[in-house]
C-alpha cells in the first residue's frame, strides 16, 4: 500500500470509509452495544477523518490542475511576449539557444 497514486489512494479511502460505517454500526447493534458506545463513536470518527481526507485530497487535485492551467497560460504569454519584442538581437539570440536545446534533445532521442 506505500506506492499508490493520488486516485488508488482516492479509491482506497472511499473503500474503507464504507467498511468502518459499518463496523460502528455492528458495534452498536451489538448485544453488547452500550459497553461498546464509545469504541463505535471512535469508528464514526475515523470515518469521519477519511472523509475529510478525501476532501482534503480531491481540492488538492482541483488547485493542482488549475495551476498546471495557470503555468501553460504564463509560458503562452512568455512565448507571446517573446515574440513581440522589438529587440532583433536579443529575439535572434533566444531563438538560437531554443534550437540548440531542441538540437540536442533530438540528438540524445536519437542515442537512445
Amino acid at each position: 500500500m506505500t506506492d499508490m497514486t493520488l486516485d488508488e489512494a482516492v479509491k482506497w479511502l472511499r473503500d474503507h470509509v464504507g467498511d468502518l460505517r459499518s463496523a460502528a454500526r455492528v458495534l452498536r447493534e451489538s448485544p453488547w452495544g452500550a459497553k461498546l458506545a464509545a469504541t463505535a463513536a471512535e469508528v464514526d470518527k475515523a470515518a469521519d477523518e477519511a472523509t475529510l481526507a478525501i476532501a482534503a485530497l480531491e481540492a488538492a487535485r482541483a488547485e493542482a490542475g488549475a495551476l498546471r492551467e495557470a503555468l501553460e497560460d504564463i509560458r503562452s504569454r512568455s512565448s507571446i511576449d517573446l515574440a513581440m519584442r522589438s529587440d532583433q538581437f536579443e529575439l535572434t539570440a533566444r531563438l538560437g539557444d531554443i534550437h540548440q536545446i531542441a538540437d540536442a534533445a533530438l540528438a540524445n532521442e536519437t542515442k537512445a
